[in-house]
């Protein structure tokens, strides 16, 4: 297994910090994908990092849309 990436975006103050962090199945509804893509797209390190509890992992939810917002593709024109 591919070592994850250990750096995240530094933390936007007009976050709500008290917002739960999701779980690997909570990205996928998020996202409309299955969870064995969100594992595969974590173990690929091209996922938003993950923070580790011994075995749960968690997203910050801002991180997650962040990502998928970036994914859109450019307007033709």
């Amino acid at each position: 297994m591919k070592p994850h990436s250990t750096t995240s975006a530094p933390i936007n103050p007009t976050q709500n910090l008290f917002e739960p962090m999701w779980t690997i199945a909570d990205s996928a509804l998020y996202l409309g994908i299955s969870p064995k893509t969100v594992e595969k797209l974590r173990n690929a390190g091209t996922f938003p990092a993950a923070i580790v509890i011994g075995r749960s992992v968690r997203f910050v939810p801002t991180d997650v849309r962040t990502w998928a917002l970036a994914l859109r593709e450019p307007v033709a024109a």
